[in-house]
């Protein structure tokens, strides 16, 4: 049983890394 608020927190803090990496990543390149 997966609760739907618990995937939507993981979605927005997926979402979170991945524009912390792209901002890394432009920052480094």
């Amino acid at each position: 049983f997966i609760c739907v608020s618990g995937i939507k927190l993981n979605r927005k803090l997926n979402d979170k890394l991945v524009k912390e990496l792209i901002e890394f990543a432009a920052i480094a390149a």
